[in-house]
C-alpha cells in the first residue's frame, strides 16, 4: 500500500493479522538475541505467527551472531530479518503487534509509530517506555525472555484483551504526540518567550 507518497511497502510473509514486527535497528542496545529467545517459546505454541525484524543491518558482527542464533533455533521460517525500510507505515499496517526488547532507550519513535497504527504493544521496562505505554500495553523487564514470552502469548491468545489495549494505546499517543498536540505545546513555548 502506498502511503505518504512513498514507495509500496514491502508484502511481509505470514498471515494477516498473526504478524508481529520489532522496529529497531539491529544492534547490541535493542537485545534482539532476547526477542528470539521469547519467540522460541511463542512460536512453538502459534507456528502460523511470524516475526519481522525491521531496521538497519549493519552486516556486522551483532548482525551475523543474531542470524546464526535465529538458524540455531530453528526459527528461518517464522523470525525474518526484513532490513531498513523507507515505508514503516506500510509495514506496521501489515502488522497486529508491536514489540520493542531494548536492554536502553530514550523515547523510540517506533514506540508512537505503534500507536498510530493501532498495534498492541509490548515492551521493556527501559526509558520512557513505561511512561508512553502505561496500562494500554505489556511492560517487561529487560533480559528477561520468559517474562516477554509471557506477555507475546498473552496478547495473541486473548483477542479481545489486545485489541482494547491497543486501541486505548492509540487515542493516547493521538492525545500525547499527535500534530495538534505537539502544535499546541510548541505554540505554547511561543506565548511564554
Amino acid at each position: 500500500k502506498n502511503t505518504e507518497g512513498l514507495a509500496p511497502a514491502k508484502t511481509l510473509k505470514g498471515e494477516n493479522g498473526k504478524r508481529i514486527v520489532c522496529v529497531a535497528n539491529l544492534r547490541k542496545e535493542k537485545n534482539h538475541f532476547n526477542l528470539v529467545a521469547a519467540c522460541k517459546m511463542v512460536l512453538e505454541v502459534h507456528s502460523d505467527w511470524t516475526v519481522h525484524l525491521v531496521g538497519e543491518d549493519k552486516q556486522d558482527e551483532y548482525s551475523e551472531k543474531l542470524k546464526e542464533n535465529i538458524k540455531k533455533v530453528n526459527l528461518e521460517n517464522n523470525l525474518f530479518i526484513e532490513g531498513a525500510q523507507t515505508n514503516i507505515s506500510g509495514i506496521l499496517e501489515q502488522c497486529t503487534i508491536g514489540v520493542l526488547s531494548s536492554d536502553s532507550e530514550a523515547l523510540p519513535m517506533a514506540l508512537l509509530e505503534y500507536g498510530f497504527h493501532n498495534l498492541a504493544v509490548i515492551v521493556t521496562n527501559v526509558g520512557e517506555c513505561p511512561y508512553v505505554v502505561k496500562e494500554n500495553g505489556w511492560i517487561v523487564p529487560t533480559k528477561d525472555s520468559e517474562a516477554l514470552a509471557a506477555a507475546m502469548l498473552e496478547a495473541i491468545n486473548n483477542n479481545n484483551l489486545r485489541t482494547t489495549k491497543a486501541s486505548h494505546y492509540k487515542e493516547y499517543v493521538k492525545q500525547h504526540y499527535g500534530a495538534s498536540a505537539v502544535i499546541n505545546k510548541i505554540i505554547s513555548v511561543y506565548n511564554q518567550c
